[in-house]
């Protein structure tokens, strides 16, 4: 979807009329009531991909059908879950937190079930140093004990673990990084950086 043009200082009934009478083929608009703006946007997609946030209104013109997918705020989601923990404080994030609406429901000690799926595997070795390790490291556990380790640390973004282990039940160490783009070195024949992928 292409944005055709950005104005200020508008009410939405004014950035309706704008999207109806424009030139262009414009097909829909996002607008923000806290600042007054409009954004009117053209497509030929037949489907479109929108990030949206609960300050804004999308609306649609000359559409057959409609469907709008609203999006989980992983990174704030994860936080709040992360701090619940850290108190011992019970949770269920259906219940709980804002900051959780449209994430899968998890209940304390847990994290969304879906997250599972969201660790991909790199095949460097971030070395230990200032910078770019978190608190607290070694950490030992299996795999899932290691990704459970990062998540309830919000300033982890993956660990580096040995690679050549035959399952993922092992005990071993993972070291936590809250960086993976400082001091990489690739192709170790002993480590690899397993990271967790907070975007869409």
């Amino acid at each position: 979807m292409t944005s055709n043009s950005l104005i200020s200082n508008i009410t939405q009934h004014e950035c309706i009329c704008q999207m109806i009478t424009s030139n262009k083929l414009v097909s829909a608009l996002n607008y923000f009531q806290i600042n007054q703006t409009c954004q009117l946007y053209s497509s030929n997609l037949s489907l479109i991909s929108i990030e949206f946030y609960l300050n804004s209104t999308f609306i649609f013109i000359n559409q057959s059908s409609i469907s709008i997918t609203n999006k989980c705020s992983i990174t704030k989601c994860r936080s709040k879950i992360a701090d619940s923990i850290s108190r011992n404080d019970t949770y269920n994030t259906t219940n709980s937190f804002n900051e959780c609406m449209y994430c899968m429901e998890a209940q304390y000690p847990n994290f969304p079930e879906d997250w599972s799926n969201r660790w991909y595997t790199q095949d460097i070795l971030i070395l230990t140093g200032a910078g770019h390790d978190c608190t607290g490291n070694p950490y030992y556990g299996n795999l899932t004990q290691c990704q459970m380790f990062c998540l309830r640390d919000p300033t982890c973004v993956g660990f580096s673990r040995e690679k050549n282990l035959t399952d993922s039940n092992i005990l071993a160490e993972c070291f936590l990084k809250n960086n993976i783009q400082l001091d990489q070195t690739y192709n170790s024949t002993v480590w690899e950086t397993i990271v967790f992928n907070s975007t869409s």
